[in-house]
């Protein structure tokens, strides 16, 4: 009875469970009757053997190989009935005791299956799945809503694509420098190390070679983080050999446009102030083929250095102040 109702009212959620209940229980007891049925038609109980008509008298031998072949009817025309060894309750008797019919011969219509068996074996299949699509719908998760999973938003994808290559160094060059500008030769090996990777934030060093004392500079570590409004924040890590922070440091921009996977702008305030035009950097990464790095002017690229990501090299030595 719901709540507030009268002595013998059913409620709606009752009404529903009782209708649910009987459907199943419908179901099962009509797959049961079905397969009973299917056994009794399909597996007939045994009957002794019957004594044959005089067409087949000469093909049934109960007792095969034995020294009485062929038998003679008696004074009424029957032949009398070989003796059956006693048999436990249910079992079957030998074959040697069954009779065979004549080559050709029809089996008898008690074998074939009935019109009303083969409905039944045709049928049983839509039983037992209507039964089993009854219950799916009653599953507790069948109706739930579906979840739906978020995209990747383009700085979540581009930190992604850096990420995949965390812990693999690669060898690059200078490819494009603006007239009087002397940071390189053009010669000297660069490497970069994709060194550490979390779920928001990025670390990637720059290694540069002096050529004339065959060491490293290792003061450059670029760092990348997600920043709110689904922008990324580009930080410039420089550090002296004994790992305390240089005079400039820390020093970048963070993204005003979505940008895309594989190529990011972050934009530089105060250098655009004292210009009077956009400048920045700008960072591009095909996975698997190239990293580039470099400052932008008036969007286009004013200074760059560009990494094959095909041939990992070994990995270098901690970035100072990070060992």
């Amino acid at each position: 009875m719901r709540p507030g109702g009268r002595p013998g009212e059913v409620g709606p959620d009752e009404g529903r469970e009782a209708e649910d209940l009987a459907m199943d229980g419908g179901c099962v007891a009509t797959a049961e009757r079905t397969l009973s049925f299917l056994r009794q038609t399909f597996v007939p109980p045994f009957a002794p053997p019957e004594a044959p008509s005089p067409s087949t008298r000469a093909h049934f031998h109960p007792f095969p190989g034995t020294e009485e072949e062929s038998m003679t009817s008696d004074a009424r025309g029957r032949l009398p009935r070989p003796s059956v060894p006693a048999l436990r309750p249910g079992a079957r008797p030998p074959l040697s005791y069954r009779p065979t019919a004549p080559a050709g011969a029809r089996p008898p219509l008690s074998r074939l299956p009935t019109a009303p068996a083969i409905a039944g074996l045709v049928c049983l299949p839509a039983f037992l799945l209507g039964c089993g699509q009854r219950a799916s719908e009653d599953a507790p998760d069948a109706h739930l809503p579906a979840v739906e999973v978020a995209e990747a938003s383009p700085a979540e994808a581009f930190l992604d694509n850096l990420a995949a290559h965390c812990g693999s160094a690669f060898r690059g060059g200078l490819t494009l420098e603006p007239p009087g500008d002397d940071m390189l030769t053009g010669t000297e090996a660069l490497i970069v190390h994709f060194r550490e990777c979390g779920p928001d934030t990025v670390r990637i060093p720059f290694h540069i070679e002096i050529e004339e004392t065959g060491s490293w500079d290792r003061s450059r570590t670029w760092t990348l983080s997600l920043a709110p409004g689904e922008r990324l924040e580009l930080r410039h890590d420089h550090r002296e050999p004994d790992g305390t922070p240089s005079e400039r440091t820390m020093y970048g921009g963070f993204t005003e446009t979505p940008g895309t996977p594989e190529r990011q702008d972050f934009v530089s305030v105060q250098r655009t102030e004292e210009s009077g035009y956009a400048r920045g950097w700008r960072i591009e990464i095909v996975p698997g083929e190239r990293y580039t790095y470099g400052t932008t002017r008036r969007g286009e690229w004013s200074w760059r250095v560009d990494f094959d990501l095909t041939e990992p090299v070994d990995p270098p030595p901690p970035p100072w102040g990070h060992g």
